[in-house]
């Protein structure tokens, strides 16, 4: 079920991050970051979180639903397309923001052209993949660096990054 009118934050744990941190910094809470994610066994211990590790965070209900990725220091457009399989121009398409597509900052926020899919009981990746317009491969390239999400096993509840239609 895709979710509609709310906006989400891709944002990559940093080392000294906590759940809550990330909750406060993001306006969200603890348990929606958790439940999201799949922080929780048998996945993983209750709330452990790692350097590198890419959340979906839900945040406040919008006009509009938006993911939103935090840049981290070292990405660059070509980069950040290639982890979420879409090209640097699509994402300039989306922020006007972007002045100098060369030139971005570590905690700047930039719009993706992605989806979030919310996992349903019954659902598998392909039947997603299949609903969405997308791969297996694909979804998988996108959720890569994410807990619970892996080509054996998904739990209902957690949250999928989706590819738009035409991201490549």
């Amino acid at each position: 079920m895709h979710r509609q009118n709310e906006t989400f934050v891709i944002y990559t744990v940093q080392r000294g991050d906590t759940l809550y941190h990330i909750a406060d910094r993001f306006n969200s809470s603890v348990e929606a970051i958790t439940a999201a994610n799949g922080l929780y066994p048998p996945f993983t211990d209750l709330y452990l979180i790692f350097p590198g590790q890419k959340l979906v965070i839900p945040t406040e209900p919008n006009r509009h639903a938006h993911a939103i990725y935090v840049i981290n220091y070292g990405d660059t457009l070509q980069s950040i397309a290639r982890s979420f399989n879409t090209t640097p121009t699509r994402i300039i398409e989306k922020n006007y923001a972007i002045q100098n597509p060369n030139y971005l900052f570590s905690n700047q926020q930039i719009l993706l052209p992605l989806s979030i899919y919310e996992i349903r009981s019954g659902d598998t990746l392909q039947s997603i993949a299949q609903r969405t317009g997308s791969t297996v491969d694909r979804l998988l390239h996108v959720n890569a660096d994410r807990p619970a999400i892996s080509l054996d096993v998904i739990y209902p509840g957690i949250l999928l990054l989706t590819p738009n239609k035409h991201t490549t």
